[in-house]
């Protein structure tokens, strides 16, 4: 016999209640707690009308549909305000389910066939075992979960693989270097672990691509983009901080965002991190201007019990994401009317901006390369190709003619008179 499990839910007077303590201890602003208050009694009036005495997810999705008012405006096709009853929704559902105004985070998971997941989390352990990234362990989970998928069709044991199969799967997919680097690293795994007598890892040739210049902008276009930000703001003074560490001192994305209280030596003016990338610990000097860009910030900073010390512009004030972050660029980036020209406008590119910088003003690779936190230095290299001043040094005068060739260039010169 099956059983259906009975969908949770909640007396309104106790959900209105657990709705606005939880806004309050998470410090939401006043005006939107009140806009949440004139939809709850929007709710209520709702309720009244169907007889409804508890709330369910399945009641949630009724009220949106009837309901006309927040739903925020939609031009061309196109919202161009928040669908706020759509968020007050969300956040009843969220209490009724977990008891919280947000969806818990969950670590994605991937699927793999049961014959290959014993050796597939033996690979994603080694990963792990190596200190590799979270984002990187999770492209490898992503491939190698997928092409394992795609081989469990035709046999459940890795002696049937074969050359011709790996050839036919990677052409059926969009290959890029990602997909390169994970299977063949599973494909070097399976040989050391003796799962396969021959390392098919050598028989992957990715195709080659011309990689693409890094985008990166003048002193003038970045000062005309500082110059947008509204620095009487908290989100301004917040961005220029942001920013700054980004164009300054090269920090990566990841790093602005995870930076706590504890990183930040005001007194001795450093800054001490682990980089989430590569894990290799990074000091950089708290430079004059970006010192003033923290304090300007952290004197109007929200108040929250996170060590972030960026955070979002509302609440719930918690730690600042990589993708609002780079959007705020943006923004900015927008605002002055700089011609992108196919650039990327993310806060790499700051990043990118400051490495093509130091290469052009000589700074050499090694103290670059401290600067920027590499453990490559090759990686450098890749900005030397945007210095062109010092590539004109390197450039060799064409050679005179000679031989038949500067017979033919005679004749051709001759006769056209």
């Amino acid at each position: 016999m099956e059983f259906i499990q009975t969908p949770p839910k909640i007396y309104l007077l106790e959900l209105r209640e657990k709705l606005f303590s939880l806004m309050q201890e998470s410090e939401y602003a006043d005006n939107s707690i009140n806009t949440f208050r004139k939809i709850f009694n929007l709710l209520e009036t709702f309720f009244s009308e169907k007889g409804y005495d508890y709330y369910d997810i399945t009641i949630g999705k009724e009220f949106m549909c009837s309901c006309k008012k927040y739903r925020g405006k939609i031009v061309n096709g196109k919202r161009i305000m928040t669908d706020t009853v759509l968020t007050f929704v969300t956040c009843l559902n969220n209490i009724l389910l977990f008891n919280q105004l947000k969806t818990p985070t969950a670590e994605k998971t991937f699927y793999c066939p049961d014959c290959f997941k014993a050796t597939y989390d033996e690979y994603i352990q080694s990963l792990r075992n190596k200190n590799r990234a979270s984002e990187t362990i999770e492209n490898h989970s992503r491939y190698v979960s997928a092409f394992l998928t795609d081989f469990s069709s035709i046999a459940d044991s890795f002696d049937k693989l074969d050359f011709n199969f790996i050839q036919s799967y990677l052409k059926t997919k969009t290959f890029n270097e990602n997909v390169f680097y994970c299977i063949s690293s599973f494909f070097r795994f399976l040989y050391s672990s003796g799962l396969t007598k021959i390392n098919y890892a050598y028989d992957i040739h990715p195709a080659v691509v011309e990689k693409r210049l890094p985008s990166v902008y003048s002193k003038e276009e970045i000062g005309k983009m500082l110059s947008c930000i509204d620095k009487k703001t908290v989100n301004g003074k917040r961005d220029y901080a942001i920013i700054l560490l980004a164009y300054r001192l090269g920090l990566r994305v990841s790093d602005i965002c995870s930076l706590k209280f504890s990183n930040v030596d005001f007194i001795n003016n450093k800054i001490s991190i682990v980089q989430k990338k590569t894990h290799v610990p990074l000091n950089l000097p708290l430079l004059p201007e970006v010192k003033n860009a923290f304090e300007d910030y952290i004197a109007v900073r929200p108040n929250s019990p996170h060590e972030e010390i960026f955070l979002r512009s509302r609440a719930p004030f918690e730690p600042l994401k990589r993708g609002s972050s780079s959007t705020q660029l943006e923004k900015y980036f927008n605002k002055s009317d700089i011609d992108g020209d196919f650039r990327k406008r993310g806060l790499h590119s700051l990043r990118s901006t400051l490495a093509t910088e130091l290469v052009s003003e000589n700074v050499s690779y090694a103290v670059t390369q401290k600067i920027l936190g590499h453990l490559d230095s090759s990686a450098i290299q890749h900005y030397v190709r945007l210095d062109v001043e010092a590539l004109r040094t390197c450039s060799i005068s064409v050679p005179s003619p000679t031989g038949n060739f500067q017979k033919i260039l005679f004749e051709e010169v001759k006769e056209n008179g």
